[in-house]
């Protein structure tokens, strides 16, 4: 059985660990808290005990989030639901509403080769100038080498998001994982690596957003470390969350999106401006209505209406929920319209107008 005292003797002190200032402690639900041998080099989780862990956060510039300046930018026209599309048209979908979508990283980049797909419009079957957002949630493994590639393309003077800029009116900065069980190191350098995502993302010609995310069952000290960068950057015109995380059962999911929602409410209650909030994953409008309650201006994003439709299924309305009905012989194409007039129609009763 390891010594708890041993880990946190090491961690927690000010003398041994350059992360305190930022830090404060550790993650007491974390999976390594108890780590035995401390066998670091073949250890996936980043904490303050690796060897490498001084490189690791000199790639994000340190720790500290006071480097990170955000361009003023103005929030585009978008409308307050904002559909996902995750695959091209064609076959069952010749043809999608004309409308500004939401575009997954990871249908516009390929994960083996990180070539970037630079024809979202022409694919889409839109006119140029319907707006398109590049959301960049995905699978932690993507998301670290776009993390690398980048750094290694700005080392030779480049920036690796340009070829993207063409395609996107607004771009969400990567949604890197904070995980509760993870160490606080790891939580630290997630963060900061999406700042300094957002950054580049802007300086290659993005209209881009930090995504903003936290560990809702660690100390407050996250959620003020955001108020305070937010208040130095008032030129952030919204921010993105991303709902798209697994839960292992529903109570788990509740639990988590209540207190996420009463933070945020804190947030904006501690914030001397609004920034819009683009939220990523979020479909049922109950959950729509608690979020709206923050506060904040609400934009949805999810793809419910476009995987249902695939799938051979019609949304209903149900109360305060949505539900699906198969609809085998439908034409696919008249149910992604059905399903996404119809989740206009609700997001619009519980948004208040802007």
């Amino acid at each position: 059985m390891p010594d708890p005292n041993r880990r946190l003797t090491f961690c927690c002190n000010e003398a041994d660990c350059f992360l305190w200032r930022e830090c404060g402690g550790c993650n007491h639900h974390c999976a390594s808290f108890l780590c035995p041998d401390l066998a670091c080099r073949d250890c996936c989780a980043v904490c303050a005990h690796r060897h490498d862990v001084a490189r690791l956060f000199g790639d994000a510039n340190g720790p500290g989030w006071t480097d990170i300046r955000s361009r003023e930018q103005s929030f585009p026209q978008l409308p307050r639901h904002i559909p996902m599309l995750e695959r091209q048209p064609g076959g069952r979908f010749p043809s999608v509403p004309e409308r500004p979508y939401l575009i997954p990283i990871h249908k516009c980049v390929t994960p083996a080769r990180l070539e970037k797909r630079t024809d979202a419009h022409s694919n889409l079957g839109l006119p140029a100038q319907v707006p398109l957002v590049l959301g960049s949630h995905g699978r932690d493994l993507l998301l670290h080498r776009i993390w690398q590639t980048q750094a290694e393309e700005r080392l030779r003077g480049g920036n690796w998001w340009t070829d993207l800029a063409a395609d996107y009116s607004v771009a969400l900065a990567p949604d890197f994982s904070v995980w509760d069980d993870a160490p606080r190191a790891e939580h630290l350098l997630e963060m900061k690596r999406t700042l300094v995502c957002m950054r580049n993302m802007q300086d290659a010609g993005l209209v881009a957003f930090p995504n903003v995310f936290w560990d809702p069952w660690s100390s407050d000290r996250d959620l003020t470390r955001w108020r305070d960068w937010l208040e130095a950057n008032r030129g952030v015109a919204a921010m993105s969350i991303n709902y798209q995380v697994p839960h292992s059962k529903p109570s788990t999911w509740e639990a988590s999106f209540a207190k996420e929602c009463e933070q945020l409410a804190s947030l904006r209650g501690r914030l001397s401006w609004s920034p819009k909030l683009i939220a990523v994953g979020i479909a049922q409008p109950s959950e729509v209505r608690q979020l709206a309650e923050t506060g904040l201006e609400l934009y949805v994003a999810n793809g419910r209406a476009y995987h249902e439709a695939r799938s051979g299924k019609a949304l209903v309305a149900d109360g305060a929920t949505v539900r699906t009905e198969m609809r085998p012989d439908a034409d696919r194409c008249e149910l992604l319209w059905a399903n996404l007039a119809l989740l206009d129609a609700l997001y619009e009763e519980v948004l208040p107008p802007t």
